[in-house]
């Protein structure tokens, strides 16, 4: 059989593209996973239900990635089931700032400024908490904020210190015009992680055009010209192929550029070295890669304070940094309960660059479709990255040594007090130990004919193909101030209509 439209991966922008492309009955719609496919919410697993945590294994890729400078590796979770990562992650639904948007419009992207975008984010939520122009109360994603009287003793102490410090407040921060000190927009319903697995396919589970395969991983796009024409995919120990009038590769910012590599599409010496057939030189796929940099002030907790049970986060604060030239380029945010190696329970104060300017990259090792690609993240080799990180680790000693959340604490665990009062030795110190906010992006960027770095057009093409597209967080141009779960689904949801009403 011969598909309408093949979806690869089923996370948050694959699921929502191939379940909006299939609300044309007349268009067949297959939607393949790696992963295991859980039909209904009762079938799936205690891990992927419970939003208080995230789930870093059972349903995990098991990537690595080079973090920074003298090439500690460290584990990159991304989530292999139905639903991607949107059933494994921390279910925060903060979108990006508008700047951002129109920042990926003014890159050569018009399809992409805030203007366009906004009612495809409106479309995929209902927000249980405002209804106004910024804000939808009818999409299949349910959003809500923290009331106080719901924070952890963790959360709630970090917005009492933060008032008495006198941080500015915000009601809330999907609110275009937000800076400061809010709860997280999350879609959560109590502790159910409301993912896209849940609010998109099991409901769309029965339609007779939508055949949804997990268990099911690509091994390449086969193409013919400047057409893709069919996916070779590896499923109960065999190989088959299956063709497809349009083919969408939404396997997220580190499987995709893999997929594409494998498919002999990317930089041609890359694929001369690996010993890939090259079908089209690509320079960009696998360059650009961005994130999220972070890392915390870490405390000792008092006995019998913290619990397993205790939502990851709640609330944050998101500011610009002394002498930023971009709005919010910055997040403070408390975190209720880290597991250590010893077993014991910690809590910290987390500084996160939203912006940050060092870029990394993604090659593969071998042509292998089994072997994990490479990553390098190059975090804090920009020097104004290691400013800001300095500046975020003193504004999370100021607030976690305030004595509105200090009585929580029996000391700080890091940084080692000997760095603190030197910002040389406090810099060399976030340059070792900043780590990733697990918001891999920017991979196969969006990018208009005259960037010899872009993979896709803003129609999500890939680049010299009618028929092959890319949707997930790898084409984007930059990552947005935010994390990135909601603005892959608003990804989706755009070529899911373009797919349905003809437009591509």
């Amino acid at each position: 059989m011969k598909y309408d439209v093949i979806v690869i991966g089923a996370g948050a922008a694959g699921a929502v593209t191939a379940v909006r492309a299939s609300e044309d009955p007349k268009r067949s719609v297959l939607l393949l996973e790696a992963g295991p496919y859980y039909p209904t919410t009762e079938q799936m697993p205690a891990d992927l239900l419970n939003g208080n945590d995230n789930s870093y294994y059972a349903h995990d890729w098991h990537y690595e990635v080079e973090t920074t400078v003298g090439g500690r590796i460290a584990p990159y979770p991304a989530g292999r089931v139905v639903g991607g990562s949107s059933t494994v992650n921390t279910a925060i639904a903060l979108r990006g700032a508008p700047e951002d948007y129109d920042d990926w419009a003014a890159r050569g992207n018009p399809e992409w400024s805030w203007e366009k975008v906004l009612p495809y984010f409106r479309r995929l939520e209902s927000d249980q908490d405002y209804d106004d122009d910024f804000h939808g109360r009818n999409g299949p994603l349910p959003i809500r904020r923290y009331r106080e009287d719901e924070l952890t003793p963790v959360q709630a102490a970090f917005m009492k210190a933060m008032r008495a410090l006198g941080y500015p407040e915000a009601k809330d921060n999907n609110d275009p015009n937000s800076t400061g000190l809010a709860p997280h927009p999350m879609n959560k319903k109590g502790r159910l992680r409301m993912s896209v697995a849940i609010c998109y396919v099991e409901p769309a589970r029965h339609r007779l055009n939508l055949t949804v395969r997990g268990d099911s991983h690509i091994r390449r796009i086969l193409t013919d010209g400047n057409r893709a024409t069919a996916v070779e995919v590896e499923t109960g120990g065999q190989i088959q192929t299956v063709e497809g009038e349009r083919i969408v590769l939404s396997c997220g910012a580190i499987g995709s550029p893999a997929v594409l590599l494998r498919s002999g599409l990317g930089p041609e010496a890359h694929l001369r070295e690996l010993g890939i057939d090259v079908v089209k030189d690509i320079p960009g796929v696998g360059q650009n890669l961005d994130d999220h940099p972070m890392l915390g002030v870490v405390y000792k907790a008092k006995e019998g304070l913290l619990s397993y049970d205790d939502p990851v986060v709640q609330v944050t604060y998101r500011y610009t940094s002394t002498g930023g030239t971009e709005r919010n380029d910055m997040q403070l945010m408390p975190v209720s309960q880290i597991l250590t190696r010893s077993g014991a329970l910690v809590y910290s104060i987390g500084s996160v660059i939203y912006r940050q300017k060092a870029r990394g990259q993604l090659t593969l090792v071998s042509a292998d479709p089994h072997e994990r690609p490479h990553m390098e993240n190059r975090f804090c080799l920009d020097q104004e990255d290691v400013r800001r990180l300095v500046e975020g680790v003193r504004m999370g000693l100021e607030v976690g040594e305030h004595p509105e959340f200090a009585h929580l604490s029996e000391g700080v665990m890091t940084p080692p007090v000997a760095v603190v009062p030197d910002d040389e030795a406090l810099g060399e110190w976030c340059r070792r130990v900043a780590s990733s906010g697990f918001h891999p992006s920017c991979t196969a960027k969006m990018a208009p004919a005259s960037d010899p770095m872009g993979v896709v057009d803003e129609h999500l093409h890939v680049r010299g193909f009618e028929n092959l597209f890319v949707a997930d967080a790898s084409v984007m141009p930059a990552c947005p101030r935010a994390n990135i779960h909601l603005t892959s689904v608003m990804i989706g949801e755009r070529l899911g209509e373009w797919l349905r009403e003809g437009v591509v």
